[in-house]
């Protein structure tokens, strides 16, 4: 690997130098050397049509570092980032103000998944056949005629009465399964379709990840594309980019696929076909047959369940299930192959049917491989034909269930995508690094990430942020904490002595990072029953008591709240200033150890001699602490405390490896010497 340090370039001094093209166009903008640094290896990246790695750390302004370099390269480029979010705010905001600096004009296309586009096809349909139980989803689907004669770009986020979770969604937007392509009667006003037309034309397209992920699966699975392939792919947010594409290139079938289809089936049978068969009768088999599934697995926990753990628990009843499941789609599927020349819908219909069969046969076939070479009762040739790099898992939610089968190596489907030539590929984040300790070896750094995804850079940087962590925010890690195993340990966090006056010294608002579920709301429960004084002006926000964009909103305009969330809010928080002026992380963010997925990927380390607590789960760990430990410091002038309640960041080797790659802050062994400095720390500067 060529890890060469870009040589700053003239076209960058001339955009981000002093007296630059950036300094002198937009107020309040400031010459960073971390920014050129940076901008330098993109546009290095873009001229030699090279793969680029690089971490850029908070406050660099990695956005116009890739953004200035893409549009002046005069190629055709694509920027994918983790969100529709922050595609949004690319779109409507960074981009725009970009332009106009550099005054010029390319062709700049917003792109999203189908399934936020109205599909005027099947909003008909609703109006005919649609079965609410709800009076207001009828006035939903009103509402949704009403944005449909006024849309230009059929965006249903533009459409303000239709909550995200409304049984109307379903209705009136299209999936890959029931989409009627180009036999649809309203393929000429079709917005998916004039989007992906926009696409194919831009300068710049504008996506996200799961958009991206989609259609690198569909241009291996099945040799199509939703994408036109550029020139120029930069992946924003890169460190998100790993589980999304282990979703995009996995196999499901869920309950709710199961009630889809049903729904599809009656009202499509119905109208296009009411003599081809007892539509009614087989939409009611498949529903049932769901209800079905779900008692056989009453007993489970919600949560993943490995696949071969659950046979062991359940034998042959969990495999019964899955059977009966498959047989219930055969009678369906022999009628829709009497009907499916009927409608471009009943042979959808018929595909979607097959699809989910072949899916049910394949995670029977390697489930039943799994369980014989469990039990070293397979023979040579169906151990050649075991597929070790693939795990299966059984998912219970209180909505459904959904079975899954994904590929331990991702590396594998995605090599050949990065090693194609004449394509720069950007890969940016400020959280990629995981080498545990602070490195100049860059290749080392990025080993983790490149080696999980099968991409092997011609460059790659590390670029620290340029805020002064020292002076602007505590760390606080106390010398006496909980075992980090606890039930309780947030509890007991939240009891540490000085903690209560801690909270209330701080001037602004309280952001607490749990790693589960359970925790954050063992954290509420234990706010909530001290004595009605302790919060104050503070407006205690718990996760799952409203959603996530609800909740920032609220925490930003308060000013003085106090956040309690898991996995979502540890990254995509930005809040600067005194609206978020501490972190409370409750332990080291290690993966579920029962997670299917992370146990599988532990046992292929083990066959290949590594060790997989240090190869996978420190990592991994790491990436998502830098993620949470990010949420602090947003800008210049932020102030901020961070405590991480976890005593083996200086316990053990490991720990203080992590330790040592986080930023260079300020710290405190004790949550009282912490209240000693704080006033100190957000004292007028």
């Amino acid at each position: 690997m060529n890890r060469r340090e870009p040589f700053v370039r003239p076209e960058i001094d001339h955009h981000f130098g002093p007296e630059g093209l950036l300094q002198r166009a937009l107020p309040g903008f400031r010459v960073r050397d971390e920014q050129r640094r940076l901008a330098s290896a993109v546009w290095q990246a873009i001229d030699q049509r090279e793969t680029l790695v690089a971490e850029a750390g908070t406050g660099v302004g990695k956005t116009f570092a890739y953004l200035i370099p893409a549009l002046r390269s005069g190629r055709k480029a694509l920027v994918s980032t983790a969100s529709k979010t922050l595609q949004d705010q690319l779109f409507t905001r960074d981009i725009p103000k970009l332009l106009q600096v550099l005054e010029v004009a390319p062709r700049v296309v917003r792109l999203k998944g189908r399934a936020n586009y109205l599909c005027l096809y099947r909003m008909e349909v609703a109006e005919q056949d649609a079965r609410f139980s709800r009076a207001q989803d009828w006035q939903v689907l009103r509402a949704v005629k009403r944005f449909s004669a006024q849309t230009t770009e059929g965006d249903l986020t533009d459409c303000p009465d239709l909550p995200e979770d409304s049984a109307v969604v379903p209705w009136v937007t299209s999936t890959g399964e029931n989409c009627l392509g180009n036999s649809c009667p309203q393929i000429t006003d079709c917005y998916v379709a004039k989007a992906r037309n926009a696409a194919w034309a831009a300068d710049l397209v504008v996506v996200n990840h799961h958009l991206l992920c989609a259609d690198l699966a569909l241009r291996r699975d099945a040799d199509q594309a939703l994408l036109p392939v550029l020139d120029v792919v930069v992946l924003d947010e890169a460190h998100a980019f790993m589980p999304t594409a282990s979703q995009a290139f996995s196999e499901s079938v869920s309950t709710h696929q199961y009630a889809s289809l049903a729904r599809d089936l009656l009202s499509a049978g119905l109208r296009l076909a009411r003599d081809g068969a007892p539509w009614a009768e087989l939409s009611a088999s498949l529903e049932q047959s769901s209800l079905v599934v779900r008692s056989a697995f009453a007993s489970l926990a919600l949560g993943k369940w490995d696949w071969s753990k659950l046979e062991t628990e359940m034998g042959a009843t969990s495999r019964q299930a899955i059977a009966d499941w498959a047989g219930a789609l055969r009678p369906i599927q022999d009628a829709l192959r009497l009907n499916r020349e009927r409608h471009p819908e009943m042979e959808r219909l018929a595909d979607r049917t097959d699809t989910l069969i072949e899916r049910l046969t394949r995670f029977q076939a390697g489930t039943e491989a799994l369980t014989r070479q469990t039990n070293n009762g397979l023979h040579a040739e169906e151990e050649a034909r075991l597929d070790p790099d693939r795990v299966f898992w059984l998912e219970k939610t209180k909505s459904g269930l959904s079975l899954h089968g994904a590929p331990l190596d991702l590396a594998e489907p995605l090599r050949p995508v990065f090693d194609a030539p004449d394509r720069s590929w950007i890969f940016l984040s400020a959280t990629l690094s995981s080498a545990g300790s602070k490195t100049d070896d860059s290749a080392q750094a990025f080993s983790y990430f490149t080696r999980r995804l099968g991409i092997r850079p011609a460059q790659s940087i590390l670029v620290g942020s340029p805020f002064n962590f020292q002076q602007q925010a505590l760390l606080v890690l106390p010398k006496s904490l909980p075992d980090p195993k606890s039930a309780d340990l947030i509890a007991q966090l939240l009891a540490l002595p000085g903690m209560d006056l801690l909270l209330h010294k701080i001037p602004g608002g309280v952001l607490i990072l749990c790693t589960s579920l359970r925790a954050v709301a063992l954290a509420a429960e234990t706010l909530r029953r001290r004595p009605g004084q302790f919060l104050g002006d503070r407006r205690l926000l718990v996760q799952g008591e409203a959603s996530r964009t609800t909740l920032l909103a609220e925490f930003r305009a308060h000013g003085r709240g106090l956040l309690i969330g898991s996995a979502s809010f540890w990254e995509g928080v930005d809040v600067p200033g005194l609206a978020l002026s501490m972190v409370l992380i409750d332990k080291l963010p290690f993966a579920p150890p029962d997670d299917p997925v992370m146990q599988a990927r532990m046992h292929q380390a083990r066959r290949r001699g590594e060790d997989p607590f240090r190869a996978i789960q420190c990592p991994e760990a790491l990436l998502a602490l830098k993620q949470g430990i990010g949420r602090l410091i947003r800008s210049e002038t932020d102030r901020g405390v961070l405590l991480i309640g976890d005593r083996r960041l200086h316990e053990t080797g490991y720990g203080r490896s992590m330790r040592a790659a986080l930023p260079a802050f300020a710290e405190a062994g004790s949550v009282q010497e912490a209240l000693v400095r704080v006033e100190t720390l957000f004292a007028p500067h």
